[in-house]
């Protein structure tokens, strides 16, 4: 399983704004989503500005020798797999230039976590 840590929902004074709302005007470097979990996942489906990221790191310590892998594809993998590592722990942060509807599929029998974040730049 999983859990989504997302900001805390305001006093329903005013419409209330979901955790996919768009963000082409969020603040960089703002929490879209942010997952841990161990084993594979399909993340809930998140929006994004143009420039986007993705701050990954697994352990893999627990796992046998030949399952000491990391994926995780976007929109389901149809035209990349941005993050494929092996080995028995990594981290990194991965970013993206598509702005829109997305979501991750997280492929591995490792402990893992991940977080979804608006990044500034062009």
């Amino acid at each position: 399983g999983f859990a989504a840590a997302v900001a805390p929902i305001p006093p329903a004074a005013a419409p209330v704004v979901t955790a996919n709302a768009p963000t082409a005007t969020a603040t960089p470097n703002r929490t879209i989503l942010q997952l841990s979990g161990s084993g594979p996942e399909t993340t809930p489906e998140f929006d994004v500005a143009a420039t986007w990221a993705v701050a990954w790191n697994y352990d893999c310590s627990k796992a046998p020798p030949t399952a000491r892998n990391f994926v995780v594809d976007v929109d389901g993998g149809t035209s990349q797999t941005p993050v494929s590592q092996g080995g028995q722990t990594g981290t990194n942060v991965t970013y993206f230039h598509v702005a829109g509807h997305h979501y991750l599929k997280i492929d591995t029998d490792c402990a893992w976590n991940v977080r979804v974040f608006n990044a500034a730049g062009s």
